[in-house]
């Protein structure tokens, strides 16, 4: 779930948004929302609504279910999957002197380990040519 929830705060911080304005723009309640963002523990599981993760999904292009409960960086557009993985990181792609290519090499390497077979030389041969 800590998982879930830092690609939750990842999000948010993507589309310039506060706890309050997110929790708004996805009509939940401002407690649901910052619980979900917290983060839980294995004994008391709280996994964001379905209906608000869609509602989410459709707040940014490119972003899948598949990414915010699962982690799957290759379901995102490769830029958005650089930018999310960086803001995960604390870091923030608009600063001045990001490092886009290093950003880009770690979103590699994070979707070299998701995928195997022939879907890795596909999300590899995507990311050469991007």
């Amino acid at each position: 779930m800590d998982d879930i929830a830092r690609r939750l705060r990842a999000v948010r911080a993507e589309l310039g948004l506060t706890k309050p304005q997110m929790a708004e723009a996805l009509s939940v309640g401002r407690g649901a929302y910052y619980v979900w963002e917290q983060g839980s523990s294995a004994k008391k599981p709280n996994f964001p609504a379905e209906e608000a993760m869609v509602e989410l999904c459709e707040q940014l292009p490119g972003l899948t279910l598949d990414y915010v409960y699962r982690g799957r960086l290759q379901t995102l557009p490769i830029m958005l999957g650089v930018r999310l993985l960086a803001r995960e990181a604390g870091k923030d792609p608009d600063e001045p002197g990001f490092d886009h290519t290093e950003a880009r090499q770690a979103w590699g390497a994070s979707i070299a380990e998701q995928v195997d077979g022939a879907e890795r030389r596909s999300a590899i041969a995507g990311l050469i040519r991007a």
